[in-house]
């Protein structure tokens, strides 16, 4: 901008203009500034912009275990709220069908209290795994100190939570097909096998040996997934093809358990016949398989009620 001139004389004004002057730039800057408000908060919720659904998912914090094909990591559990020895302990063990409902747990857990571990593998289902000296892999490792660590925080007579979550019905489907046709699904490798292996052998005994311990049960029940190949992943869809298998598997469930609760957390993006991708601007799933964070930390109110109950 060329700098102001000051070679010419300031233009004369009557004293009556002069008074009148600053009244009326003061009304003019206060209408303006009202205006500018009015139209940010008419425009803010359509311009708000949401999180990339892509990248709108929980990252498992430093030093506890991710993904179970890494051979690196060390299996252990992950306190994930700060440890204080007085209070209920709430034990999270499964797979990332587990891992994707960490930011509800870690605001109800901030609400009711309570300690916070996570014993979480991807692809990792959850099952009864013996203590030994040598593991097949991480996963069954990982299995075995989950089972340790409950057994162990039970004798002490804390109470303790134990909350299973796992792709239930995505497991049997496949195990099922597998027995039924003889064949591998393509894209199946070793590790994949192994892992189906460990779901159809050990995972049912895991419900008797957690039952005989001093720790309370409860299990995520199967969450409503998106489709292969549909990104970014706002599809809509019948809740039949949504929740796989949602009724079998929830008496499946509960003949393992015998009758424990089971968390529904469909009932936040889910009607009786549908299962909405995008609800209040908010994507459901950051990919076909598992909810966005955003999206999750919105059901902190469904595992309210189990975690309260655990203080009583």
């Amino acid at each position: 901008m060329p700098p102001l001139r000051r070679d010419r004389a300031p233009l004369a004004l009557p004293a009556t203009v002069l008074g009148v002057l600053p009244r009326l730039l003061r009304g003019l800057l206060v209408g303006l500034l009202l205006s500018l408000v009015l139209g940010l908060l008419v425009a803010a919720p359509s311009t708000a912009r949401q999180p990339d659904p892509a990248h709108d998912y929980y990252e498992i914090p430093q030093g506890c275990a991710g993904p179970a094909r890494v051979e690196k990591q060390r299996p252990n559990g992950c306190r994930l709220t700060p440890w204080r020895r007085k209070r209920p302990t709430v034990v999270l063990w499964g797979d990332s069908h587990a891992w994707q409902h960490i930011p509800a747990l870690l605001k109800a857990a901030a609400k009711e209290n309570v300690n916070l571990t996570a014993f979480v593998m991807g692809k990792c289902p959850p099952a009864k795994v013996r203590i030994q000296r040598r593991y097949p892999g991480k996963c069954e490792e990982s299995n075995a100190l989950a089972l340790k660590y409950v057994r162990e925080t039970a004798r002490r007579r804390q109470p303790v939570q134990v909350l299973l979550g796992s792709h239930w019905a995505g497991y049997r489907k496949v195990i099922a097909r597998i027995e039924r046709t003889g064949k591998v699904p393509p894209g199946y490798d070793d590790f994949d096998l192994r892992m189906l292996r460990l779901f159809r052998d050990h995972t049912p005994k895991l419900f008797p040996a957690l039952l005989r311990t001093r720790a309370r049960l409860a299990i995520i029940g199967q969450t409503a997934t998106c489709e292969r190949g549909n990104p970014p992943y706002h599809c809509t869809l019948p809740r039949k093809r949504a929740i796989q298998q949602e009724v079998i598997t929830r008496r499946w469930l509960a003949g393992l358990s015998r009758g424990a609760r089971q968390v529904d957390v469909n009932k936040g993006f889910c009607t009786r016949t549908k299962c909405r991708g995008r609800v209040k601007g908010i994507y459901t799933w950051w990919d076909w398989g598992h909810l966005t964070k955003t999206r999750d930390y919105r059901l902190a109110r469904y595992f309210r009620p189990l975690l309260r109950d655990l203080r009583k």
